[in-house]
């Protein structure tokens, strides 16, 4: 019963000294490693509290059971105790973080191979009729390779506690100080299997970490998170401005010819999937734009090419307009404005005639709707289009000469 009792005051203490990290659900990267790890911990000293009781009371297979658990959960506290250090040394060498990490793997990984192992010969303990335990070989291997382990963890943490900053450097030596004391349990567990060498172990450790650094750098664990998600957040507005700027025409406001490009493509897929709705195209072509930045210049051309696409957007809806060339546009309609886009074209297009005898800006345009039946691609829309563009520039020359 002695046995129990140490583990029940450890898995007491444990939760109580732990109870805001078991309750609250940071999101925080090396907050949840470690309370992974001391829910695994948790756990462990569930198993180990059994083991007592159950040998105490002679109940050979509930104790050859729980054995195998007890096993499997520590395999399961240095798997997560090696996760934790990954991520609770954030600067830690890229390189020793995977070696770590797979340290702890391949422990967990080979503490379960040798539990199977067990079940086809005495690999790693037997429990006689007599609740009589009795340890093989491979219970001093794993046992062995735990404390190495530990003890490769301690020595790559003093290694670093000179090169760190002051924060850094009381995390290394809270790794080092838990590293040696689990060694040091570790071994005296090998020597005897009545007293819970391992079990206070950990309880030790673990406190050691708490008062070293984990109470007072929580704080800054949190900091250096929200600072991780504010660059997040910087360059995500950054991409958003960058695909603002892709998609917006920087002289007139409308959409830019790779934004065309873009729904040109979407299109053309939804007309091979048979999934398309019904969409009419206006292309429009500025008339006299090169006399203008000849006589002019480029800043007048400019000028104009504004007043033009304030004309179109009188008529036209501005999430529809595309500029795909210098004095090249077009309207891409869909949804409820197809039905009134011919009648909204002719008083375009008067006006455009009227402009043409005032000498105000003068934009061709033509305009045709997508036919299921015949269309096979974006592309014979807007030829179409493209047709009776050219049909009405030809029109305004002709009578406005």
């Amino acid at each position: 019963m002695t046995y129990s009792v140490f583990v029940i005051v450890a898995l007491t203490i444990h939760v109580l000294t732990n109870v805001d990290m078991f309750r609250k659900k940071d999101h925080i990267p090396a907050i949840k490693a470690y309370r992974a790890f001391l829910i695994s911990v948790a756990i462990f000293y569930i198993t180990d509290i059994l083991w007592g009781l159950f040998e105490e009371h002679g109940l050979s297979t509930a104790l050859y059971v729980d054995t195998i658990l007890y096993f499997s959960t520590v395999g399961a506290t240095v798997l997560f105790w090696t996760r934790f250090i990954t991520k609770y040394l954030e600067n830690c060498n890229k390189i020793v973080s995977i070696i770590i990490r797979a340290v702890g793997i391949a422990f967990f990984l080979g503490e379960i191979g040798i539990i199977i192992a067990n079940f086809f010969g005495e690999a790693m303990f037997r429990v006689t009729d007599t609740c009589e335990y009795v340890v093989f070989i491979g219970r001093h291997i794993m046992l062995y390779f735990q404390i190495a382990m530990y003890g490769i963890i301690a020595i790559f943490s003093a290694f670093y506690v000179l090169r760190r900053k002051e924060e850094l450097q009381r995390r290394y030596i809270a790794i080092f100080a838990f590293n040696i004391i689990l060694m040091v349990c570790i071994f005296f567990q090998i020597l005897t299997t009545h007293i819970p060498f391992y079990s206070v172990g950990l309880l030790i450790g673990i406190s050691v970490l708490n008062v070293l650094t984990l109470t007072d750098s929580k704080e800054a664990l949190k900091s250096e998170y929200l600072h991780e998600i504010e660059a997040k957040e910087e360059k995500e507005h950054e991409l958003e401005q960058v695909v603002t700027i892709a998609y917006k025409d920087a002289l007139t406001g409308v959409k830019s010819r790779y934004a065309y490009v873009q729904k040109q493509e979407l299109i053309d897929k939804e007309i091979s999937n048979h999934t398309i709705k019904d969409f009419a195209l206006i292309v429009f072509d500025i008339n006299g734009l090169k006399r203008i930045n000849d006589e002019f210049g480029h800043d007048a051309g400019d000028k104009y090419i504004i007043e033009c696409v304030e004309l179109m957007k009188k008529f036209f809806p501005e999430e529809s307009l595309y500029r795909f060339g210098g004095d090249e546009f077009v309207s891409i309609i869909e949804g409820k404005d197809i039905d009134k886009i011919e009648a909204k074209h002719e008083e375009f297009f008067e006006l455009i005639k009227k402009n043409a005898k005032e000498y105000k800006p003068i934009v061709s345009s033509g305009m045709s709707k997508f036919r299921a039946d015949t269309d096979y691609a974006f592309k014979t829309v807007f030829n179409r289009a493209d047709k009776m563009m050219y049909s009405r520039k030809d029109y305004l020359k002709e009578h406005n000469n």
